[in-house]
């Protein structure tokens, strides 16, 4: 089990290992998170001015207490987001994460990413779901591109 720092920094270092992935997917079947870090698959927006970007995460059993995302764009910036679907800046520090209050169905959580317009954003952006379980903090990491 990672300590809240080793937490905190792998979700950084996962963040900033997928910003280069660049593959299109047609469809997604449910993400699995795990605690040190999934690699999910790539998201691609054709319009980002109509942005509309959903995971779903399987919980595998889990009842998670807490629910996050955040995402880094390639100037580096750190975001996350509220529970009233705004993003703010974020620190880094897992300690500052605000939960987003996710309600679990059918033992899946429905991230919604987006739903917006996000061409004024740097691409790719590099995206976490996440969620505690216990002490612990689970995440994968998927990039989202737009197509050319």
């Amino acid at each position: 089990m990672k300590g809240r720092r080793g937490i905190a920094q792998s979700i950084a270092i996962g963040i900033l290992a997928t910003a280069g992935l660049a593959v299109a997917v047609a469809a997604h079947a449910a993400d699995r998170l795990t605690e040190t870090g999934a690699r999910l698959a790539p998201e691609v927006v054709a319009d980002p001015r109509k942005a509309a970007v959903t995971r779903v995460v399987d919980l595998q059993g889990d009842a998670p207490s807490a629910t996050y995302l955040i995402a880094r764009d390639m100037t580096n910036r750190m975001l996350q987001r509220t529970n009233d679907g705004y993003w703010v800046a974020w620190d880094s520090k897992l300690t500052s994460l605000i939960d987003n209050q996710i309600q679990p169905q059918n033992g899946k959580l429905t991230y919604k990413v987006f739903a917006e317009d996000i061409s004024a954003a740097k691409f790719p952006l590099s995206v976490t779901l996440a969620y505690k379980v216990g002490s612990v903090v689970k995440y994968g990491v998927f990039p989202i591109q737009v197509t050319p």
